[in-house]
């Protein structure tokens, strides 16, 4: 890296010292959090939604401090202060997320997660039928019906207009600097911007670093809504892209383990072509990928040289530069197969600076965009003279997103 890049680096940390503080103590309260994961099976095996609920108190007084709900047994994680907890899981056949008598249903003994940083593998087995004991616990805990709802951290579903206030700039820039903290105090998730319809394809709009979903208003502007149905993302962009990767794919899983979704297309921009990308590797290692179309606008995949500035001179890192370095073991994971996905990149090339170079978009290198082992896993590469802010505006890149969305109907 020259020592123009170097100096230019230094000059905005520096100017981002405020935030750098912050950073700092959001980093200290992430050490304080514990994290309970691990693997749900059944026996039989069953290919049913399964619901799974952490929950800390007595059979008199629980709470529900999160619920998730996965497509099918698999894998499973919470995030969460120090406690001690229990996880129930069920077979959510009706998708209801209520446990039912006809449903089966197991629940771990006691979790003591009561040491910060800690990380708890329990492996669920889901067995035919309940025992005596555990059916008579949970007839005591819905004699009692006294469970309270805590914070669940994401929202899956919820409808929400793209200009709420919720998508802020300021909420944006609160998710990059303070991600842990920004959990706590702003919606994240998936949103429809409408009421869901089972008829129409949804299309997931996912932003890139410090970005919102109105950025994408052009766009889903001109969407065919009798045929189409937005879906946008709202993630903390400061986390580890494959945190963020596994939470959104989780978050899709749980569309279809509540709604019975049928595979979507993605839109996504800048850093949030690799976090879809990080989706899709997910989604193909499933029996039913749930990503049938891909439409990345402007995405570094060869990463960004600054990202490495960041690691060697600012006094506290953000996690997700470790993942933006050339070379990084996130970007590598990215090489996979497609399998049957079809991907659409799609780049600008007007602009220039001194971090990103004289052939880029104004904030990403050419070379990046086009990274050659990308390239040749698309089914279409196209340019356009535009800067990296300005190509969601440009109509010709509005209208082949059209016809790209349609084609794949």
């Amino acid at each position: 890296m020259n020592s123009k890049m170097i100096y230019y680096g230094l000059i905005l940390l520096l100017l981002s010292g405020c935030s750098f503080v912050d950073l700092h103590n959001d980093l200290q309260e992430q050490k304080q959090l514990t994290l309970i994961s691990g693997e749900i099976t059944a026996t039989p095996e069953t290919s049913q939604p399964i619901a799974v609920v952490l929950v800390k108190g007595s059979n008199q007084n629980l709470e529900v401090v999160q619920h998730i709900a996965l497509k099918q047994p698999g894998r499973y994680s919470f995030l969460t202060p120090p406690d001690t907890y229990r996880i129930f899981t069920f077979e959510d056949s009706n998708r209801d997320s209520k446990y039912t008598a006809l449903e089966r249903i197991q629940r771990t003994s006691f979790i003591s997660a009561t040491t910060a940083g800690s990380h708890h593998v329990i492996d669920i087995k889901i067995p035919p039928r309940p025992s005596a004991k555990l059916l008579a616990e949970i007839k005591q805990i819905q004699q009692a019906g006294i469970i309270t709802t805590h914070n669940t951290l994401v929202e899956v579903g919820t409808t929400i207009p793209l200009d709420d206030p919720n998508f802020s700039r300021e909420n944006a820039g609160k998710g990059l600097w303070q991600p842990y903290q920004s959990v706590k105090e702003i919606k994240f998730g998936l949103f429809f911007l409408e009421k869901y319809d089972p008829n129409k394809k949804i299309v997931l709009f996912i932003h890139g670093v410090s970005g919102t979903p109105n950025q994408f208003k052009p766009i889903i502007a001109e969407l065919d809504h009798d045929q189409f149905q937005p879906l946008v993302a709202f993630y903390p962009s400061g986390f580890p892209l494959p945190l963020i990767s596994r939470y959104l794919s989780r978050m899709v899983d749980e569309l279809y383990a509540t709604h019975s979704i049928q595979p979507i297309s993605i839109v996504a921009h800048s850093m949030g072509g690799l976090v879809s990308r990080g989706v899709i590797n997910i989604q193909n290692s499933h029996k039913k990928p749930l990503v049938d179309s891909f439409i990345s606008i402007s995405t570094p995949w060869d990463g960004h040289a600054t990202a490495g500035s960041g690691l060697k001179y600012a006094p506290v890192v953000i996690p997700v530069w470790r993942d933006m370095v050339p070379g990084s073991d996130f970007l590598k994971t990215l090489e996979a197969p497609l399998k049957d996905t079809p991907h659409y990149l799609l780049f600008g090339f007007r602009g220039s600076s001194r971090v990103a170079g004289k052939n880029s978009d104004g904030v990403v290198s050419i070379a990046s965009q086009l990274k050659p082992t990308t390239q040749s896993k698309a089914s279409l590469v196209r340019g356009f003279d535009e800067d990296h802010v300005s190509i969601l505006t440009n109509e010709e890149v509005i209208g082949l997103v059209q016809t790209l969305l349609k084609e794949n109907l």
